[in-house]
């Protein structure tokens, strides 16, 4: 189960505020939307899904990887969504529906693609808020 909370004093409280249900597998990677509005997880179950945060709902899934989503994340405008995955690929989606965009193979580099995203996002252009400009 995932668990998103609201920026309020329940959530600073480390609070329950919305369960999310929905993932067949374990999640592995979860990323919150810059604006705090939606929710990624990727899963053992080989699917990234993306939750409204207030509400837990399902807004989309996306399928295409053949192995566990083992790193999530927004672009910096939240309108894509990057995904790494231990099939060794990293995949470029639309938020707005579950088309996938691009694709990276990444080779046989064991957690390449998990250390892209979750260490060394830059080199992917996409870093996180507290590291964009440098690495």
């Amino acid at each position: 189960m995932l668990r998103a909370a609201k920026p309020d004093a329940q959530a600073r409280q480390g609070k329950l505020h919305v369960p999310i249900l929905g993932h067949s597998r374990p999640v592995v990677s979860v990323a919150f939307s810059d604006d705090g509005v939606r929710v990624l997880s990727g899963s053992s179950d080989n699917t990234i899904k993306l939750w409204d945060a207030a509400t837990g709902a399902l807004i989309r899934t996306f399928e295409g990887h053949s192995n566990v989503v083992s790193s999530v994340a927004f672009s910096p405008n939240g309108a894509r969504v990057l995904s790494g995955s231990f099939d060794y690929t990293i995949k470029l989606w639309d938020a707005a529906d579950p088309h996938l965009r691009g694709a990276l193979q990444a080779g046989q580099f064991g957690g390449l693609c998990r250390q892209i995203l979750k260490v060394r996002t830059g080199y992917l252009n996409w870093a996180p808020p507290g590291l964009r400009g440098g690495r």
